[in-house]
């Protein structure tokens, strides 16, 4: 149980060539990992009513910056040139209480390059979009309590919109709809990777062929993950 206030903050290490690779516009273009910190906190209890059913999710909110060395860079410059990208990333969640299942989100990314021209810094800005998704049922990531070799599915619907610009990825114009069915294991205790997690579960995330798509350590100390990796940028 969460009480509104609760803050986690996290170390945060981003694949930022990911980020590039795929997009036309920015062939070529190199970019390094990018590292900052986040904070997750919990906003406050509210209810959604679906159906007939009211059901009470808390908010939260993750807020991270991170920032990475980038090369050959177009990004509206003349010429290609070197420099630094700056993320800054707004998540805001609806869990359900009692489960942790994930209802809504909206995850606001602000993208922005610096390089120096001429001695002079310039900024110009790459990304500022917002991608909303709905999942219907919730998504189910954990099943409390967590017992090693457990094991669930979760099968729902993803409906994603987005609204904003970017230069890195093309938004689509239409909502998305998106049938999903996840495996979901814990095959491991022990060490979270934070002093006092010795005691966590680790919580894997898997499609039908059995790629991974997110691992989570959860610790009970902290009542929350102490460590997270995910192929979803």
């Amino acid at each position: 149980v969460w009480d509104v206030g609760d803050l986690w903050t996290y170390s945060v290490v981003l694949d930022g060539q990911a980020l590039v690779e795929g997009s036309p516009d920015l062939e070529g273009a190199e970019l390094d990992l990018l590292y900052g910190t986040a904070t997750l906190q919990v906003m406050g209890v509210e209810e959604f009513i679906i159906g007939e059913e009211i059901i009470p999710v808390y908010r939260t909110v993750t807020t991270a910056v991170v920032v990475g060395d980038g090369r050959n860079f177009p990004a509206l410059f003349s010429v290609t040139v070197d420099g630094y990208l700056t993320a800054v990333l707004t998540l805001t969640e609806y869990l359900r209480v009692g489960d942790l299942a994930l209802l809504e989100y909206d995850k606001h990314i602000v993208m922005t390059f610096t390089a120096e021209i001429a001695f002079i810094e310039q900024t110009v800005d790459v990304a500022d979009f917002v991608e909303s998704g709905v999942y219907s049922p919730p998504l189910e990531f954990y099943d409390f309590p967590l017992a090693m070799n457990e094991s669930w599915n979760s099968v729902t619907n993803l409906t994603k919109t987005y609204s904003g610009s970017s230069d890195i990825v093309t938004l689509p114009g239409e909502p998305e709809y998106f049938d999903q069915e996840w495996i979901f294991l814990v095959n491991a205790t022990g060490d979270g990777g934070f002093s006092g997690c010795e005691n966590s579960t680790k919580v894997w995330q898997t499609n039908s062929d059995g790629e991974v798509e997110e691992w989570r350590w959860w610790c009970p100390e902290v009542n929350h993950f102490s460590s997270r990796w995910t192929n979803d940028i």
